[in-house]
């Protein structure tokens, strides 16, 4: 029996199966016992609690039916017994510490942070932070009775998240230690812990540029918001940066700021972070097929999706901080996918078994034994069909905005659908490769709604970059025809499923069955509405935290 009040309340039996209260009154009655338990609460604060000025005709009566119904649902979820009364007139919940989500956080975040052991330590962060599933009483958040509680607890979780940056830090985790730390700026960006954390796992990461422009945004908010200047410690952070940058050429001075040296000047590049290495290989039937390298340590392939460009790809607002933060962890390697790109430009063959003889070419002219893969889109399907073949090479699979079936062999896809879909064949075929980008803002408005003006205008110019009108149209048709619904029961490596709630490309519901396909998948869902997570939005930092944890974790020797 668990009870969970760090979100909606609600009551899961030990099944796991979740009895919510049906009603406010009785979510903040059961809230106001279990987070008093086992003490017990007078009848006449209960109904000051619960009705405060408006009381009903005969308060004791309408309390008691509170308390009916109370004892009901508890009976229901197999906990009957555990409220009962208390003389003099008064209620009480017994239940153990280990009963209430609350209390279960509160003692993992102190031992987290008493914790002389590192790993010791991540491991009790990070199962405190599980237990946070949204903001506590999020239904009841607004009661007077309960604002004391959720700041003090919302204080508390960010205690945990700076000592889990800290910890990452101390066990050399540097990409997950930035992510996290980019979490605590965005969820309270006046706070000084926050920016030395993310500077200091950005200067960590070797990101010196980074790191120092946070340093100048939180000393630009806390001018306009609050008429103040940095502390003298984190200005002197500052100072060190710089030095160390200077001392090893990684920034040039220009004026009063600064700025990172020219690639001429230090051989970095202001956004891009290290040079990738660009080969070529040929596939079985004699295509030849770009790919590139980047970092060094464990590899983590990424299978192509429709529209890649190695070199244009890698200079992008919607991409560069993805690559860049998992070459970061190890060996990056990508390719275009025949038919786009730096690849041959017209295949004879475009199907889903060309792709995965593709990717078994890079992974084999890379050298590879055994690795993760990630897919995205339509890489997905080549992903599970790559595991199927080849169980044995495949540690680990994360899957994001996926699907198992394209539109023509998926017959949840209705008539309307599908000729909505031929339609948009016959646009890219006739519109993709004119100078107005009209045609193709179509097809980016529902891949990055959200996208800013710069993400927006790069993908505008990535799709005629990529493809020609022609070979476009092809891969849409080919897209459809995807199925590996029956290849799900054969992928036997750990699986982490992505997908974005409001995901305009792929509906979410197809990320899900692919989770629920996959024996001990993982389902994690995005908060955003792009079908590609985009670098300044929340969702970003979450993707980057669950799928370093799962390579870390999972895909190990």
């Amino acid at each position: 029996m668990q009870f969970r009040v760090l979100g909606p309340i609600e009551v899961q039996t030990a099944s796991g199966a979740v009895v919510p209260p049906s009603g406010a009154k009785q979510r903040l009655l059961l809230a106001v016992l279990l987070l008093h338990a086992p003490r017990v609460l007078s009848a006449d604060r209960l109904i000051d609690m619960l009705w405060g000025d408006q009381l009903p005709s005969d308060p004791h009566a309408a309390l008691r039916t509170q308390i009916s119904r109370l004892r009901t649902l508890l009976a229901e979820a197999g906990a009957e017994g555990l409220l009962t009364r208390a003389d003099p007139a008064g209620y009480r919940i017994t239940c153990t510490p280990a009963d209430l989500d609350v209390t279960a956080f509160e003692h993992l975040a102190a031992r987290a942070r008493a914790s002389t052991d590192p790993a010791r330590a991540l491991a009790d962060a990070d199962e405190a932070l599980a237990l946070w599933r949204d903001e506590p009483y999020v239904e009841l958040e607004d009661l007077p009775y309960f604002l004391g509680e959720t700041a003090r607890l919302r204080q508390l979780r960010n205690s945990v998240r700076e000592h889990r940056v800290e910890t990452l830090l101390a066990l050399g985790r540097t990409a997950e230690a930035v992510a996290d730390s980019a979490c605590l700026v965005m969820v309270d960006p006046l706070s000084e812990r926050s920016r030395a954390l993310a500077m200091q796992a950005l200067y960590s990461a070797g990101r010196h540029h980074d790191a120092l422009a946070t340093f100048q945004d939180y000393r630009r908010l806390l001018a306009e918001e609050l008429g103040l200047d940095p502390s003298p410690g984190l200005s002197e952070m500052e100072r060190q940066i710089i030095q160390h940058a200077r001392t090893s050429s990684l920034i040039a001075d220009r004026g009063t700021g600064y700025m990172l040296a020219t690639a001429a000047d230090a051989g970095v590049r202001q956004h891009v972070g290290p040079s990738q290495d660009i080969r070529f290989t040929t596939s079985a039937d004699g295509v030849r097929l770009a790919y590139a390298t980047v970092g060094t340590g464990p590899p983590l392939v990424k299978a192509a999706n429709w529209l890649n460009h190695l070199e244009f790809d890698w200079e992008s607002p919607v991409w560069r901080r993805l690559f860049r933060e998992l070459a970061a962890r190890g060996t990056l390697i990508r390719y275009d996918e025949r038919g786009t790109g730096l690849s041959d430009r017209d295949p004879d063959e475009l199907s889903l078994d060309t792709w995965v003889h593709d990717l078994e070419c890079i992974v084999d002219a890379c050298g590879l034994e055994r690795f993760p893969l990630l897919g995205i889109s339509q890489g997905c399907a080549v992903c599970i069909e790559y595991a199927a073949r080849h169980p044995a090479r495949v540690s680990g699979l994360i899957l994001h905005g996926g699907y198992a079936a394209g539109w023509r062999a998926d017959p949840s896809f209705g008539p309307a659908e599908i000729a909505r879909r031929d339609a948009s064949i016959e646009i890219v075929r006739h519109g993709w490769g004119e100078d107005t980008p009209a045609y193709r803002q179509m097809f980016t408005q529902t891949f990055i709604p959200g996208g800013t003006a710069a993400e927006i205008e790069w993908f505008n110019e990535l799709q005629r970059r990529s493809v020609s009108p022609a070979t476009a149209a092809r891969f849409m048709e080919a897209f459809a025809y995807i199925d590996v619904r029956d290849r799900l029961a054969q992928v036997h490596a750990p699986t982490l499923v992505l997908h974005s709630r409001g995901d305009q490309r792929i509906h979410f519901e197809k990320g899900r069955e692919l989770a629920m396909g996959i024996p001990g998948a993982r389902f994690v869902l995005l908060e955003s509405h792009n079908h590609l997570i985009l670098e300044h939005e929340p969702a970003f930092d979450y993707w980057m935290r669950e799928a370093l944890r799962f390579l870390a974790e999972e895909t190990s020797p």
